[in-house]
């Protein structure tokens, strides 16, 4: 049996008290991962820099070890992410609230130099215990420490990614080369260099840093429940119960309200389509650091059609998804998450950003519409159009729920493919 050390600095949210009852909640990916290991029949430790469940059991075979380090010094960050945190209320207070537009990301050198040191040095005492056959980091912050441990114990590492924000930066070389302590952590070189194709370009990242290209696997994530998601059906009552008429075009998207994923587009593009006289409802699923200033861009807009749910479990935002008409994503980068995934197996039609990673998956006429610009007017007007379109629509929709299931993997057969490779490692 295989045996791997994983260093991790995410929480699996799915199995904390925050998840409520709901285990489909939280980091998919991640939840996913650890659950394809345990039924291929690996066994896994995964140090993290994170919270853990109550039980650290979270699968057959899959333990989770917070670092012990790092809850001693945890409380102090806390007490200093508080105080940061009043702050920049009463900052936010005393003007109004600004959409973030200029998109910057540098990493967190505290992360970066936490998960080195207490990487290494607790990973080095389960190390003589466990006797993994493999590292495992995952991602930026833990690819360094995992790469040292397999070096100490000459043993091979696999690098993962959930995407890259150095994807954001490709298009400009200096913000890019300012991004440090991400670079550090996803130059690492490896034995099987596992990048996400969420849209964010990490194929041409990791080829600018030169990874050597024969150990990536630039694949698409899996689907979540794919047979289950395939043969969900619209709730017929669903626009009386969100107070709509049934003329009324439901666009939807679902995204954490971040500085990047551009929420403030996608407002704005409705803003665009209500100057227009286009009766359509915005449904936001979703929260973050943004949520205030995007509350507030609909205020000061005076747009009356745009609701926000909140963050929701996972099945409550399928069941959003599939009663909507279109789902958008204006992402600065990243445009293919799993809820693009999702959305074309609910045989929706989709709405997004072309880029060479997002049209490995979607293409403009076939399963989606793809636009080339970010000019909110014109999003707005070739959407309108699309409203009209009836027949251009139905086509979309069959096209994106066939694509689906001919060519996305479900989440067992996507972790099937990742631990066939990482058993060829010796």
């Amino acid at each position: 049996m295989k045996k791997i050390l994983m260093l991790s600095s995410l929480s699996l949210w799915n199995f904390t008290k925050k998840g409520l009852s709901a285990k489909t909640a939280g980091n998919q990916t991640f939840y996913n991962t650890l659950k394809g290991y345990s039924e291929n029949g690996v066994r896994v430790i995964v140090l993290t820099f994170n919270d853990i469940p109550e039980n650290p059991e979270v699968f057959p075979g899959v333990t989770m070890k917070k670092s012990y380090i790092f809850s001693l010094i945890n409380f102090f960050i806390k007490i200093l992410r508080f105080v940061k945190h009043q702050i920049k209320k009463v900052k936010k207070s005393e003007q109004e609230l600004e959409i973030t537009k200029d998109i910057k990301k540098t990493g967190s050198k505290r992360l970066h130099y936490i998960c080195s040191v207490l990487g290494v040095i607790e990973g080095l005492f389960i190390s003589i215990f466990f006797k993994p056959d493999v590292y495992y980091g995952y991602e930026v912050y833990c690819t360094i420490p995992a790469s040292i441990l397999s070096k100490l114990f000459k043993k091979p590492i696999v690098t993962r990614f959930q995407g890259t924000e150095l994807g954001f930066l490709l298009e400009d070389e200096k913000k890019f080369q300012e991004a440090k302590y991400l670079i550090k952590g996803t130059k690492v070189n490896s034995d099987l260099a596992i990048m996400a194709n969420d849209g964010t370009d990490g194929d041409k990242v990791l080829k600018k840093l030169g990874i050597d290209q024969s150990v990536i696997r630039f694949w698409s994530n899996g689907l979540h429940n794919k047979e289950y998601i395939l043969n969900m059906e619209e709730d017929k009552d669903y626009r009386i119960k969100m107070g709509l008429s049934d003329n009324t075009f439901i666009i939807c998207t679902a995204n954490r309200f971040v500085d990047w994923k551009r929420i403030d587009r996608i407002i704005n593009v409705i803003h665009e389509l209500n100057n227009n006289n286009v009766d359509v409802c915005l449904i936001a699923i979703g929260d973050g650091s943004e949520k205030k200033a995007l509350e507030q861009l609909v205020e000061v807009k005076r747009i009356n059609n745009v609701i926000f749910t909140g963050a929701l479990e996972h099945k409550e935002t399928i069941y959003h998804i599939s009663n909507c008409d279109l789902y958008i994503t204006l992402n600065h980068s990243g445009n293919l998450g799993n809820s693009i995934y999702e959305a074309l197996a609910l045989g929706k039609v989709i709405a997004t950003i072309r880029n060479d990673s997002v049209e490995r998956v979607l293409k403009s006429g076939y399963n989606s519409i793809l636009f080339d610009t970010t000019d909110l007017k014109e999003i707005a007007y070739q959407i309108s159009n699309l409203i009209l379109d009836c027949e251009t629509q139905k086509i979309l929709k069959q096209n994106a729920k066939e694509y689906a299931e001919k060519c996305l993997l479900s989440w067992e057969d996507r972790m099937k493919l990742e631990v066939t490779e990482v058993n060829k490692l010796n």
